[in-house]
């Protein structure tokens, strides 16, 4: 099978503006589940082991649910730094979530889920859950988000117009959900079908400039469940807290290398986009597949992961999953290039398609061993 690592191929000419180039700060939050081993559904003990994680150090955080806990990294320059914050919480987390009898896990939706999930005692999640009604008694569901850095708001709305066609891919790539309700869902991403019943989500529109995503978020605030920015729920946004466009596209990642290989190919993503803006390149945000194709593309991402066929970006047809991720490469590539990232994100990228993404090994444990083996690869994936 063909290496995705290709020859480097440098960027047009940079000019006289080698600052485009500094290296682009990121950051990555992680959402986990903490679950029966038995039976693999939620137990809600996040408030104990967050206070656990804190006298040992961590940097934890409440999330929705009570079974749930958050992690974010510092702001990062490079992937091994990352990975290192990642996997340094992961065991912590692990190790505490065995001593309460409960197994810490990286997936997007759990097993089995319980008729009515116990919220989170703080007052945002409460009026999310009484305003959202029945979505939330399903919404428990772990994501992935990659902050990348962005030097103003102006700059962010391009590089968000010129990441909206790559995001089916993202997808793709991050499917970690195969499972809901004891049984397989014939999709690598549940998580994304079940993001879809919220006022806002899949892939944002595309926007003429800064004042243009100001204005059209703002008239969303008090539309269905949407009642403030912050809860604009689309695959990427520009966050409202940091000075960061949010990629909010993926499933928690089965291990760190999962992890830190999307976060990578996203960070690749921007800078590339960045760059462009920067140089005066075009980058075919305006040529990007019609609204209507790109959020099917999403549904197609989320129901065949890697597997079958994706939407090529730059042409809106169906293309080998393989074909979809070098064009991701590809482009990323000179981003890459410069972050010293390209070696790492394309073994990654690499692996995810020849080994498999977190659905398939979740898939395939389950069926070599049911739920203990599912429970194991939870346990053992997450200081991986």
């Amino acid at each position: 099978m063909p290496s995705l690592v290709v020859a480097v191929k440098a960027l047009p000419s940079r000019g006289t503006a080698p600052s485009v180039w500094t290296v682009t700060a990121f950051g990555v939050e992680e959402e986990f589940i903490l679950l029966d081993p038995a039976g693999l559904g939620p137990r809600y003990i996040a408030r104990e082991v967050i206070g656990r994680l804190s006298a040992a150090g961590e940097h934890a955080q409440e999330e929705f649910l009570a079974c749930q806990v958050e992690c974010a990294t510092s702001i990062c320059s490079s992937l091994e730094q990352a990975a290192g914050e990642l996997a340094q919480f992961r065991r912590e987390l692990g190790s505490i979530a065995r001593e309460q009898g409960a197994v810490a896990a990286a997936t997007g939706a759990p097993f089995t889920i319980d008729a009515t999930p116990t919220i989170t005692e703080q007052s945002r999640y409460l009026a999310v859950a009484a305003e959202q009604g029945a979505i939330t008694r399903e919404h428990i569901v772990n994501g992935m988000h990659v902050h990348v850095e962005i030097p103003d708001r102006e700059s962010g709305v391009h590089a968000l117009n010129a990441l909206r066609s790559w995001l089916p891919t993202i997808v793709a790539l991050s499917g970690n959900s195969p499972f809901w309700q004891g049984d397989d869902s014939a999709f690598a991403s549940w998580r994304t079908i079940q993001m879809r019943r919220w006022t806002t989500q899949g892939c944002p529109p595309h926007f003429a400039d800064a004042a243009d995503y100001a204005a059209r978020t703002e008239n969303l605030v008090g539309l269905g469940g949407t009642t403030d920015i912050p809860l604009i729920a689309w695959n990427a946004r520009l966050s409202s807290k940091h000075p960061t466009l949010e990629v909010r596209a993926s499933d928690a990642q089965l291990t760190v290398r999962h992890a830190v290989t999307i976060a990578g190919a996203v960070r690749g993503l921007v800078v590339r986009a960045l760059a462009d803006l920067a140089e005066g390149r075009t980058t075919g945000a305006d040529a990007a597949p019609p609204p209507e194709v790109l959020e099917s593309a999403v549904w197609h991402a989320a129901r065949y992961g890697t597997r079958s066929m994706l939407v090529d970006p730059r042409t809106g047809e169906l293309v080998a999953a393989r074909v979809a991720v070098e064009a991701l490469l590809a482009h990323a590539e000179p981003a890459l290039v410069e972050e010293g990232d390209l070696e790492e994100v394309g073994s990654g990228l690499e692996r995810l398609l020849s080994e498999g993404t977190g659905a398939d090994a979740q898939r395939e444990a389950y069926r070599r061993g049911g739920v203990p083996a599912l429970a194991s690869l939870f346990a053992e994936s997450l200081v991986e």
